[in-house]
């Protein structure tokens, strides 16, 4: 469940890293994001077949960060 879960995190950080005084809370979900979807990643690996949202969700959390 953790590529939902990065998913989430990373459309909530871009959204939330573009309003001018809530940066820093954009910030903590793509960090939440990008390790999510790491981790995602990881266990898709052993046959978890969620590994496109787990992508999704870390690439979404670093374009997070840039929009903070």
């Amino acid at each position: 469940m953790k590529g939902p879960a990065a998913l989430i995190c990373g459309i909530f950080a871009v959204l939330v890293g573009l309003v001018p005084f809530l940066f820093w809370g954009g910030a903590l979900l793509a960090a939440a994001a990008i390790g999510l979807g790491i981790g995602g990643i990881v266990r898709a690996a052993a046959g978890n077949p969620r590994k496109t949202m787990a992508i999704v969700g870390t690439v979404l959390g670093v374009l997070g960060i840039g929009a903070s």
